[in-house]
């Protein structure tokens, strides 16, 4: 993991996050990837190709930036995690999982200049991919760069 500066924000804070659920979470039936920035292109529509987790593309909204003294800029960033399985136990244990990652990670997230994680927003839902009932659940974090200069 590599500390965030002003020109690294969104792939920097993406790698972080990549790093710390792909380091502390266990794909319960040991494929070789599972975590993805989008939906992937392959074929999932089999119960073989899930659990998989989503990160998002870091989003920001620098419409919301509040300068500091001293030229500190607060940058209020936000991702947005999914993840996907046909199994609804297995589902809840993979999101306590990623949950339990970000939030036991915070102080190396504030170490790479990351800080003021929170989740802001949860949501559950159920889909067919193909014949394969698929559920989804999603966590959302609102958090921080301090921009300097």
């Amino acid at each position: 993991m590599a500390a965030v500066t002003n020109t690294t924000i969104f792939t920097a804070s993406w790698d972080n996050l990549y790093t710390i659920i792909n380091s502390n979470t266990t794909d319960p039936d040991s494929k070789t990837k599972w975590i993805y920035t989008a939906f992937p292109d392959t074929k999932h529509d089999t119960k073989t190709a899930y659990p998989l987790i989503i990160i998002n593309p870091i989003r920001a909204n620098e419409s919301e930036a509040v300068t500091l003294t001293r030229g500190t800029k607060v940058f209020p960033l936000r991702v947005v995690v999914e993840i996907y399985d046909d199994n609804t136990a297995q589902l809840d244990s993979v999101v306590d999982d990623v949950f339990d990652a970000v939030e036991a990670n915070t102080s190396t997230l504030n170490t790479n200049k990351l800080h003021n994680f929170d989740l802001t927003f949860s949501d559950s839902e159920t889909v067919f991919r193909g014949k394969t009932r698929v559920h989804r659940k999603t966590l959302e974090w609102d958090f921080e760069y301090h921009k300097v200069g």
